[in-house]
């Protein structure tokens, strides 16, 4: 009789002797969990020169001889082995790896510095920095311009010039930028022949002579 007084059924015993996957037989037609073995590889070893001891210990309980321990010694020693290996060559890498990381650090910044001071040389061009594998900036592309003109009203105050640009410069309520457009350039020259001047960068539009100027509109900035 089974625990709870039930005949056994000999199918019920059949079904143990063909266990699920995760689920080893035990004698008699019980099963265990498969789980008793510890995933860490440490633990692992340990585990196993504790069952080979406890079991050396017990032969005769279950009818061994030393000879039928040897497989088991044998798969033990070779996993001790190959993981005392396995930790020695971890070991190394880490201290290589901190190595790699010491001398990159070291090597990065000289490169970079060395890049930035060649890439503000005059002689730099695009095809050599692609060649030297540097960031080649991107050539801007003029937006395609749609029906509306903005247009320019200067207003001339003691001392100063105010700019009003956009759709409606008469009427700063009802200003604003075409759709078409994302910015302005405003610049103020005087005593150039060309504006702005070869030396004065787009959008720095104040010359040495030129009066103080205050931009309003879409695009309002000092100038």
């Amino acid at each position: 009789m089974n625990r709870d007084s039930t005949p056994m059924n000999p199918d019920s015993i059949a079904t143990d002797r063909n266990p699920p996957s995760g689920v080893e037989p035990y004698g008699g037609g019980m099963t265990m969990a498969a789980g008793y073995i510890p995933r860490n590889d440490a633990e692992f070893l340990a585990w196993m020169n504790n069952f080979i001891s406890v079991l050396n210990a017990n032969l005769a309980t279950f009818g061994l001889v030393a000879a039928d321990l040897t497989p088991l010694t044998n798969a033990r020693n070779d996993f001790q082995t190959k993981l005392g290996n396995f930790q020695t060559a971890e070991a190394a890498f880490r201290a290589a790896s901190e190595a790699k990381k010491t001398s990159r650090n070291t090597a990065e910044p000289l490169f970079r510095q060395m890049a930035q001071r060649i890439n503000r040389h005059p002689a730099m061009t695009n095809a050599l920095r692609a060649q030297l594998r540097l960031t080649v900036p991107k050539p801007r592309q003029r937006r395609g311009v749609g029906p509306e003109i903005p247009g320019v009203r200067l207003e001339v105050d003691a001392g100063r010039v105010v700019i009003h640009f956009g759709t409606n410069p008469d009427d700063e309520r009802r200003n604003g930028k075409p759709d078409w457009a994302i910015g302005a350039n405003k610049c103020l020259c005087v005593g150039f022949s060309t504006c702005p001047p070869p030396n004065l960068p787009r959008g720095r539009g104040r010359s040495r002579d030129s009066l103080p100027a205050r931009g309003e509109g879409w695009g309002g900035g000092d100038v």
